[in-house]
């Protein structure tokens, strides 16, 4: 149950190092500029209906409750269809909140820009997770 808060704290913490596991860590890093600048932008302008994008962050934390629960117990062939469908579900997800979101697509874009950050790093630690196999 650790990644439900350790997870978080990685991803934010490539802000501060971007390319400190190479370039791989550029796309959380890019989650969280979009995230700040989203988060400014909703407090300068601020709308309830900027909170349907919290959905997909949830949808990811559940992943990672997921992807531990089933620590070490699949092969990386087993976890790849739940990954998928996770990814898929997420896309689906981000792109109807954020064409609903369309009156106010700026504030909309960049939450979503770090909503799809944030859940292909969750997918990526799930499936380590899942697999047993850490970078």
């Amino acid at each position: 149950m650790w990644t439900l808060w350790l997870v978080p704290m990685w991803f934010a913490a490539t802000l501060f190092t971007p390319f400190g596991a190479g370039a791989l860590t550029l796309v959380p890093a890019t989650g969280m500029v979009c995230f700040i600048a989203g988060l400014i932008w909703c407090l300068v302008r601020p709308a309830r209906e900027l909170l349907w994008l919290g959905v997909p962050f949830v949808l990811s934390q559940i992943m990672l409750l997921i992807g531990a629960l089933l620590w070490e117990k699949l092969s990386n062939d087993q976890a790849t269809l739940p990954i998928l469908a996770f990814l898929g579900i997420q896309a689906v997800v981000i792109g109807c909140v954020t064409y609903r979101l369309r009156h106010r697509i700026g504030p909309a874009l960049l939450l979503a820009i770090f909503n799809v950050a944030y859940a292909l790093f969750a997918g990526f630690v799930a499936t380590m997770a899942m697999t047993g196999s850490w970078l």
